[in-house]
């Protein structure tokens, strides 16, 4: 008896280990039986989500100043992009550049994840690609702050606390674009912006080809196309030299003919004035026998341009046509077998010009951008 006991409580202590359990007698049927109830595990507690705090970018301050040599002329910097509308601002007071040489600092490595770049001092008389500030001695780049990254900020770049004191000092500007037609005046302009310290280009310097050499300006003319009845007893050295000499009396000083050149006679077809179209025959255009079109151009180096009336006195003394109208009608009447000559017209498949006229020209044209430092706008 004692051991069948100790079974049943085994089995009992088994069937707690799975679950609750419960007697229950069927209708008509005195069969116990075991129906058992599955309990649902206790939920684990979710646990609450630590919010940590940002870490702040680190910044490695940059004394821009401090090695700056103040004794062998006056210092300029540029603050690029700092100033009113993104204009840069420049600062020229020595006393205080000098004033906080030890103090006056950029932030310059940005350690944080997202990171936006680092600076660079550098030595160096070459225009930098993205310049925080430029520093200038007589104007001449001596030491650039670059931004490495694609994308800086600014604002977090130069702490305002650190150059209150010069912000304040910024000198006043105007920026002037002078153009420049004349090589000489071009030079003279730059020669005398070098001399003057009131005048200054400081980052605005061009990089290349500085001073620009000179450009020889050229024009090409398109002269009045020349009607030659009879080829037999055109004599086109003679024609040249006339052109040549034409032209030359209105020529500018130190202006000169390169070449006189011509694309060769040209037939001329008949077209008709309402469909501005050739008349053909057999599918080709019908040329007039009776005269050649001569295609004529010049081209001139020293000059780009000529006056209205140069160009009017070029056209009186090339032009060089003949009275076509008796051969264009017997032409029209006995060729088309009509009598409406009007209606019809010489056409030539080139460019046919009445009057000279400028094609084509290099224009000498020079740019010069300074800063004016004498005021502000």
């Amino acid at each position: 008896m004692i051991k069948i006991a100790s079974f049943l409580v085994i089995s009992i202590g088994a069937m707690f280990a799975l679950g609750a359990f419960y007697l229950a007698r069927g209708s008509g049927d005195d069969t116990p039986r075991v129906v058992i109830t599955e309990v649902a595990p206790t939920p684990e507690p979710i646990p609450t989500p630590v919010v940590s705090e940002p870490t702040p970018p680190e910044y490695e301050e940059l004394y821009y100043l401090n090695e700056i040599d103040f004794e062998q002329g006056d210092i300029t910097v540029v603050y690029v992009g700092l100033g009113p509308a993104a204009n840069s601002l420049i600062v020229r007071d020595q006393a205080a550049l000098r004033a906080v040489k030890e103090t006056a600092y950029l932030n310059s490595e940005i350690t944080d994840e997202t990171e936006t770049g680092s600076l660079a001092l550098l030595a160096s008389a070459s225009a930098s690609v993205a310049p925080v500030l430029q520093i200038f001695r007589d104007d001449t780049l001596i030491a650039s702050v670059d931004c490495i990254a694609a994308s800086c900020d600014t604002a977090a770049i130069v702490p305002e606390e650190s150059q209150t004191q010069l912000f304040t000092q910024a000198t006043p500007y105007q920026i002037v674009d002078d153009v420049f037609h004349d090589h000489e005046t071009y030079l003279n302009t730059i020669s005398a912006i070098a001399e003057n310290p009131n005048f200054m280009f400081l980052n605005i310097r061009p990089h290349e080809n500085f001073p620009a050499v000179a450009i020889e300006p050229t024009l090409k003319i398109a002269l009045p196309t020349a009607a030659i009845q009879s080829f037999d007893t055109f004599d086109s050295s003679i024609f040249e030299a006339l052109i040549r000499d034409a032209i030359n009396q209105q020529l500018p000083e130190g202006a000169q003919i390169i070449n006189v050149t011509t694309d060769g006679p040209q037939p001329a077809y008949i077209a008709d004035k309402d469909s501005q179209q050739f008349v053909t025959a057999g599918g080709q255009p019908i040329a007039f026998p009776n005269a050649r079109f001569l295609p004529l151009s010049v081209e001139i180096t020293g000059a780009d341009h000529l006056s209205d009336a140069a160009y009017d006195a070029i056209t009186e003394a090339t032009l060089l046509e003949f009275d076509l109208g008796p051969e264009f009608a017997e032409f029209i009447t006995t060729r088309l077998q009509t009598s409406c000559v009007d209606c019809y017209f010489l056409k030539v498949s080139r460019s046919f010009y009445q009057s000279a006229r400028p094609t084509d020209s290099t224009v000498e044209r020079y740019d010069l951008s300074y800063y004016d430092l004498r005021e502000g706008p």
